[in-house]
């Protein structure tokens, strides 16, 4: 994300871009109060999108001052700074912002440097930002911020003033030996008179005098006629860290912007756990259709296979009948055609006979087998063992068990004899001595494949 920088200096304001090879001006204006300033960065809005924008401010209005506060805590003293700012003041909104100096040999004490604006010049740039969606980092004292950079190694001669242009004015910065900031001074335009710039160095080495008991020379290794580059100047600015108690946005603003920061991330964090978890989800989703796929591919199978089961059994209830002639005739082969088959025809006479009700008795059974039918002629005769039996409902008694066994038959045919031909009550009981019955056995397709 790069930096934008925007340097408000009384009446000019100037929109910097930080890059690899320094900043450049992306474009400059006029504004006199804080809404022609938000109408200015709406006419660029598009150069600030996806971008930090700081603000660095110089106005006349701004203004500085020492706090001396004694070594008490924190937020004592933070207290104290308040109640000096509001009788100052009085009923002005203004923001402000207060940062220890940190001056060696102070020991009671502790000098702050305090920087305070009018709030009608901050509160209307912050809630642009705000609603614009700029990652606003804040607005700062341009002066402050220069004293705050950077001068390398400690100056030999001790305490001193540097001058440094910026634009169109020019500020004398007071150090101490040890390179810390004491106060500064502006000056309107780019000062080229030296002896001018000397009185306004004077008039400053006199205050910190007054403060902090050095009177700080003007140094004399610059060119101070014309100074360092401008945009050197703002390259340091845009890449220097400032603590945040520089920051003259009222600390209810800041925490909007904190706030909104917030709810970005913690959207932008959602859409990524979204999108992990889509990406996550999508393989399962994925292997679980998959899955049912499979099920039901194997649900197929199992209907599939309990269908042959179901067949087989059916098979195996209708073998059932045929096992025993399986049984006997395994390994007993005909080699003629003519050849008779004794045992099958046992087998058939067994079951018949077994179909036989227990109140006749069989005399005779005759059997022959067409192989070209494939068919069994059928001949059986016999006796009732009672005289009280009604050899007719035995007869078809017998025909019924023959079908419930299996075997399939046609031609089904009775004769009954009668030995009595007395005319008498008596004779006529159990007339129907003899029967015969004749009929076909038809092999069905598995005895034939058997």
């Amino acid at each position: 994300m790069g930096t934008t920088t925007l340097i408000w200096d009384h009446h000019r304001v100037a929109l910097w871009r930080a890059g690899r090879q320094g900043c450049v001006v992306l474009a400059e204006g006029v504004a006199s109060s804080a809404d022609a300033v938000v109408d200015f960065l709406e006419l660029h809005a598009d150069a600030l999108s996806i971008t930090r924008l700081r603000i660095y401010v110089d106005l006349p209005a701004l203004d500085h001052y020492l706090e001396r506060i004694p070594q008490i805590g924190l937020k004592l003293q933070k207290q104290l700074l308040e109640q000096r700012n509001q009788k100052q003041y009085g009923n002005e909104s203004r923001a402000w912002s207060a940062t220890p100096m940190h001056l060696e040999g102070e020991r009671t004490h502790q000098f702050h440097f305090v920087s305070s604006l009018p709030q009608e010049s901050v509160v209307p740039v912050a809630r642009w930002a705000l609603t614009a969606g700029v990652y606003f980092e804040g607005i700062y004292s341009l002066p402050h911020a220069l004293s705050l950079l950077p001068t390398g190694e400690p100056h030999e001669g001790g305490e001193r003033i540097q001058y440094t242009a910026l634009g169109t004015a020019g500020y004398l910065i007071a150090r101490n030996s040890g390179g810390r900031m004491l106060f500064f001074s502006r000056l309107e335009g780019t000062v080229r008179d030296h002896a001018q710039l000397e009185q306004s160095a004077r008039r400053l080495a006199l205050f910190t005098e007054q403060e902090f008991g050095v009177a700080p020379l003007l140094s004399e290794d610059q060119n101070f006629a014309g100074g360092r580059d401008e945009a050197s100047i703002v390259t340091e600015l845009c890449r220097s860290k400032l603590q945040p108690s520089l920051n003259l946005v009222p600390k209810s603003e800041q925490a909007r912007q904190l706030r909104l920061r917030l709810r970005h991330r913690a959207f932008v964090l959602c859409i990524a756990a979204a999108c992990a978890a889509v990406l996550f989800v999508l393989p399962l989703v994925e292997e679980k259709q998959n899955l049912e796929v499979e099920v039901g591919a194997l649900n197929t199978d199992l209907q599939s296979q309990t269908l042959l089961i179901n067949r087989a059994q059916q098979t195996i209830e209708q073998n059932k009948a045929y096992r025993n002639v399986i049984e006997f005739s395994r390994d007993r082969e005909t080699f003629e055609k003519d050849d008779p088959v004794p045992v099958p025809v046992l087998l058939m006479m067994k079951s018949l006979v077994q179909a036989l009700p227990d109140l006749v008795e069989l005399d005779a059974f005759s059997c022959e087998i067409d192989s070209t039918g494939p068919v069994a002629l059928i001949e059986m005769n016999g006796r009732p063992l009672s005289p009280d039996s009604d050899l007719v409902e035995i007869i078809d008694a017998f025909r019924s068990a023959v079908r419930v066994q299996g075997w399939e038959i046609e031609g089904f045919q009775s004769e009954f004899k009668s030995t009595n031909t007395g005319g008498s009550r008596f004779a006529q009981r159990g007339g129907l001595r003899q029967f015969t019955v004749s009929f076909k056995v038809n092999a069905n397709n598995k005895w034939r494949s058997l």
